[in-house]
């Protein structure tokens, strides 16, 4: 096989022996060339290939050619900038044809910081490179030619056994490192660049270096000061992930750090923290929709936490209860009990604090010894420490206001546990730089526990406190609110209310109208008919939406909403597609207030979701009387969720938009550059006026025919995706049969069944040769029908306007138009941002 090899970016090009690093230099990973950059925007430098490893910090890549892999190293040590300079959409497994953008890096901080930008390919196959000249190239010129031969090896597996158990191969590895280099107790942190595996040493004698060596992967050491480096090439990551399981330690490494809004970082810290939690929310979820079906057929016991549990109930401790009961119970509460401790190691990796201290810092936080036999509502107890008088006015939610300061275990608390972990972060850091190593194991720990957990307890939980007050204060009197109004707005506000964290003062208050009721209220009816709501939004969401992406994922997310679990609905699909949440919360304080005006409430908890319909057909269970008789209440429940799902549906559909276009966000920003300048007293109105004036051209910077080209353009791309997408499918299915084939193969060599074991291997090797070459064609024949080119020169055009038109006002030196900047030049790229390309 003969490959084209191109300059990947405007570069000088030279043997790879001649590179400063002798891991490269003496081709311990293989050979190539050396690439020292004149400008930072790099391009595939061959006719096509797939993108099979990214490193985190963005600055190396691993790419697959027909089985010959590559790996493109940007500057020397470049791992240590944390990805600051380098920026990228490039996404693993990706398929990528000559000239499509790799990644940007800004030289002028490697120069700054004094790291080289020579950036080396090389194979991890022998080849032959011909007609190969050391010389200055531009980016796109045809540099050599380079031949491939494939070796064609015959694969003998000694037994059966070897091929099922063949992953093991990284673990002996790992072990083998892990035992030379003086195990875990000899270093504080392991982490792993593209090719080398990485450890802060705490004494040298105890490293085996001649035996290092012979390790099987092992091609070099390298010593920088206490860091032992050792070179193992793209199977590193491997090594290293094998490192992290047996040593239960792991590495944190900081991602490419972005000038955001405020808004923008805030939704990046949930994605961060809070949607990584989704598996436990939706996990325990199902175990707990379960248990109400067990207890609304009579099967199981309805347990609570409390020793003296109301009429109906059982407490977990009766010494009578069954323990089979007792452990469902456990399974299905308890994860909902101590989230925090999840959102602690979420956070804690997030904000790059190590996870272990992330852990023990949610623990505290969740105090478990503050639950005792659960408490009120089963959550734990509380103890106030200045207690501010009582307070007796009708509004029973915001009495709560002189108890806030009182101690309480914030494992439902959630959003709470966040900021105390970027305060532990920054602790962290503050000790690191004076901490003598001597004393770090000891007494860092010590510090970064005691201080955020007090800033936690006495700062962060009043202060959540008085939140959970004030809006439980509110929503009393918003409740009061005729033709349904009040009701509707709280069902317009429950998921808002969820996505932050505190649509606990909702549920205080219709526990409180539930009790005072004798066993019904009508605030109940917000949760779940703004989860219909939500279902109906995502259904058009999964209908209307073109990026094929998008829409597998909004119909992968129905049935979890059928089930009432709406966080990840919340933070995947409507948060980044915002106009179908609006549509959502239109349709709840619709539906919300039309329910309360036919008087329809809650009776009896049987879980969320369609589950939750059961209990509105049931008689209030502590005696109440509820306007409505238990079957009128239920079929009224039914119409009203089938309305929501209906008239979400509709209305997503009405106001959706797959993606905001140019000409819009262009506006956008002007009217926020012109507010800007308006509320600016220092500047003459007269001044503002004619600035005014002058930026709104802007809003005519795009013609009706370029206009027009984009949504061409935006048809091409989003039949491409279709195209991916469904190569994607394909993979995913023959993926997910082969790990299946796996497990079995692996149970038939336990059971020693030699020939049902050889049987899964020849079904193995089959759907090992899925050929998509067809498939692949027709997508990449589809690519070439975007006209990037096009879509990259008219967006430098609009950018090189913009740039004029705010050059006028820099002149001026009235503000600075930086931020602005950056604004209008993100709208200009609105496309290819939008469906990640």
């Amino acid at each position: 096989m003969e490959l084209k090899f191109y300059a990947p970016v405007d570069c000088d090009i030279v043997n790879i022996d001649k590179c400063s690093d002798p891991t490269f230099s003496q081709k311990l990973l293989g050979d190539g060339f050396l690439i020292k950059p004149k400008k930072g925007d790099f391009s595939l430098p061959f006719d096509k290939a797939k993108a099979v490893m990214i490193f985190d910090t963005k600055h190396a890549y691993g790419f697959d050619i027909d089985g010959l892999g590559i790996l493109l190293h940007c500057g020397l040590e470049t791992v240590s900038l944390k990805g600051k300079p380098f920026i990228t959409t490039l996404k693993t497994n990706q398929n990528i044809m000559k000239g499509e953008k790799l990644f940007d890096v800004d030289l002028k901080i490697l120069r700054e910081k004094n790291i080289s930008s020579e950036t080396p390919i090389v194979f991890d196959k022998k080849i032959e490179i011909k007609n190969f000249k050391e010389g200055t190239y531009k980016k796109g010129d045809l540099v050599c030619s380079i031949e491939f031969i494939e070796e064609k090896k015959e694969i003998v597996i000694e037994t059966i056994e070897d091929f099922f158990n063949a992953k093991n191969k990284y673990e002996k590895v790992a072990f083998e490192i892990n035992k030379l280099v003086g195990s875990k107790e000899n270093y504080k942190e392991v982490y792993n660049c593209m090719t080398r595996l990485r450890f802060t040493i705490i004494d040298k004698t105890k490293v085996d270096e001649s035996a290092l060596l012979k390790v099987n992967l092992v091609k070099q050491l390298i010593w920088n000061g206490n860091e032992l480096q050792v070179v193992i090439g793209q199977e590193v990551f491997k090594v290293k992930d094998e490192i992290v399981n047996q040593n239960e330690f792991i590495k944190s490494v900081v991602n490419t750090k972005e000038k955001k809004s405020i808004g923008s970082m805030f939704f990046q810290m949930i994605a961060g923290t809070m949607i990584r939690t989704i598996p436990i929310m939706t996990g325990t979820g199902m175990i707990q929709a379960i248990i109400a079906i067990l207890v609304l057929l009579e099967i199981m016991p309805n347990i609570v936490t409390s020793l003296n549990p109301m009429s109906g109930s059982v407490s977990l401790f009766d010494p009578n209860l069954n323990v089979g009961w007792a452990v469902l119970f456990i399974i299905g509460r308890s994860a909902g009990f101590f989230m925090g401790i999840a959102i602690a190691y979420t956070a804690a990796e997030y904000f790059k604090l190590n996870p272990v201290l992330g852990v023990g810092l949610g623990i505290i936080m969740c105090s478990p010894i503050f639950f005792l036999d659960g408490g009120q509502n089963g959550i734990g107890y509380e103890k106030i420490w200045w207690d501010l008088g009582n307070l007796t006015t009708p509004n029973i939610p915001f009495n709560g206001i002189t108890k806030i300061f009182r101690i309480i275990p914030l494992g439902t608390k959630t959003f709470t546990i966040i900021p105390i972990i970027y305060v532990a972060k920054k602790v962290d850091e503050w000790v690191r730089k004076w901490m003598p190593i001597a004393l770090d194991l000891l007494f860092r720990p010590l510090i970064v526990f005691l201080i955020p957990a007090l800033f936690g307890f006495f700062l962060v939980t009043p202060g959540w406190n008085i939140i959970e007050a004030l809006l439980g204060g509110i929503f009393f009197y918003i409740l009061k609110a005729p033709l349904g109004i009040g009701v509707g707005i709280a069902t317009a506000l429950w998921q808002i209310c969820v996505i932050f964290g505190v649509h606990g003062p909702l549920s205080i208050l219709g526990q409180i109208e539930y009790i005072g009721n004798r066993g019904w209220g009508y605030l109940y009816v917000s949760m779940h008919i703004s989860t219909w709501a939500l279902i109906g939004a995502l259904i058009a969401v999964a209908i209307v939406s073109k990026n094929s992406n998008l829409k597998k994922q909004a119909w992968g997310m129905v049935p979890m909403g059928f089930l009432g679990i709406t966080e990840p609905i919340l933070y995947g699909i409507m948060l980044p597609k915002r106009r179908a949440l609006y549509a959502a919360v239109i349709t709840s304080f619709v539906i919300g207030a039309l329910m309360n005006t036919l008087n329809v409430s809650g009776r009896l908890g049987t879980g969320t979701g369609i589950f939750a319909t059961l209990g509105y057909f049931a008689v209030p269970p502590f005696g109440g009387t509820a306007p409505l008789d238990p079957l009128t209440n239920g079929l009224l429940f039914i119409m009203g969720s089938v309305i929501a799902i209906i008239m979400g549906l509709c209305l997503t559909i009405l106001i959706y938009k797959e993606r905001i276009s140019e000409k819009t966000l262009i506006n956008k920003t002007t009217k926020k550059l012109i507010n800007k300048l308006n509320k600016d007293k220092n500047i003459e109105k007269s001044i503002t006026k004619e600035i005014e004036t002058h930026l709104k051209k802007l809003n005519k910077i795009y013609s009706e025919k370029e206009l027009k080209f984009l949504k061409e353009q935006e048809k091409q791309i989003q039949s491409y995706l279709k195209m991916k997408t469904k190569i994607n499918n394909k993979i995913e299915k023959n993926e997910y049969k082969i790990e299946k084939l796996f497990k079995k193969g692996k149970k038939a060599i336990k059971n020693q069944n030699q020939n049902e074991a050889l049987a899964i291997k020849d079904q193995i090797d089959k759907l090992s040769k899925l050929d998509l070459s067809a498939e692949e064609e027709n997508k990449n024949l589809q690519r070439k029908n975007i006209d990037f080119e096009g879509i990259s020169k008219l967006k430098i055009e609009k950018q090189k306007q913009i740039e004029e038109f705010l050059k006028y006002i820099e002149e001026k030196q009235i503000t600075d138009v930086t931020e602005f900047k950056d604004s209008y030049f993100e709208g200009t790229n609105s496309l290819l941002k939008n469906y990640g390309m």
